[in-house]
């Protein structure tokens, strides 16, 4: 990452390199509208008038190494062959105040600035770091004619999808209680669909009769569904336990660093620092 100086003075030096490399085949010249070369190519300005906030040679194991550019609004990806940049996100609010961070942790790109939802990349998709928790629950109610016996019994749902080959889950919904009679099973309506493209089904849990443990009942594999009938026993519910704190969205980063395979954060004016189980 290359931080400008502050303030700002078209053409003069940077300030402070962090996490690039330089070769004798080149080196950057400008921060604003600069034509330079990065592994021996030319970079030209990117795709927007605001300016360069941030600038990252990645090297990946898996891949040629490519150059990401940041600018207010968007992130971008030089194309090698056509020396052209490709918009890998957009709608950033930062300022050229709000200098990304960069990280790369197996063969990923990770992205933070302090302002915005932390992103990651492998160079051709960018996705929000984590997946937000539907923000309401859905209706829940007894209906005759299931196997569930009688007893208040509570449901909530997860979102899940794929990024990258690493599957997620997001915090659960608020909770709906429901009464059983003997003899019921639950309709649910109004399952929550989310916005986020990672998105690609719902898990719903359960409790059982009088319990407070909420228990896998049933997966919908798909991003569009938004009701269920639920007529599993309460010895028939998986044994996969629904966390309630470990997933979600991180809070949004100033600075990230990577260290033995965990990976470190924190926001901006605190003294709080996040980290990842190793190796994610």
């Amino acid at each position: 990452m290359m931080e400008k100086q502050s303030p700002f003075i078209p053409g003069a030096d940077f300030r402070e390199v962090i996490g690039a490399h330089h070769s004798e085949e080149g080196s950057l010249t400008k921060w604003t509208g600069f034509f330079g070369q990065v592994l021996g190519q030319d970079v030209p300005a990117i795709p927007e008038s605001g300016g360069i906030t941030g600038l990252y040679v990645a090297y990946p194991s898996n891949a040629a190494s490519y150059i990401i550019a940041t600018g207010l609004t968007g992130v971008y990806r030089l194309n090698s062959a056509s020396g052209t940049w490709t918009t890998l996100a957009t709608g950033r609010t930062g300022t050229l105040s709000d200098h990304y961070k960069f990280a790369m942790l197996n063969n990923l790109v990770f992205l933070v600035n302090g302002k915005d939802a932390n992103l990651y990349t492998d160079g051709i998709t960018a996705r929000n770091l984590g997946i937000a928790a539907p923000p309401a629950g859905m209706a829940a109610t007894a209906i005759v004619g299931g196997a569930i016996t009688a007893g208040v019994r509570r449901y909530a749902v997860t979102f899940i999808g794929t990024a990258f080959g690493v599957t997620m889950e997001s915090n659960p919904s608020p909770s709906v209680s429901v009464t059983f009679v003997l003899d019921n099973q639950g309709s649910l309506t109004g399952i929550p669909v989310s916005t986020d493209p990672q998105v690609t089904g719902r898990k719903i849990y359960r409790t059982t009769g009088g319990g407070g443990t909420f228990r896998l009942a049933a997966q919908i594999n798909n991003n569009t569904d938004t009701t269920i009938t639920d007529n599993e026993l309460d010895s028939a519910l998986g044994n996969v336990e629904m966390e309630t704190f470990a997933n979600g969205v991180p809070p949004i980063y100033d600075v990230i660093h990577i260290f033995k395979g965990v990976m470190f954060g924190a926001t901006r004016n605190s003294s709080a620092i996040h980290f990842s189980a190793e190796g994610k």
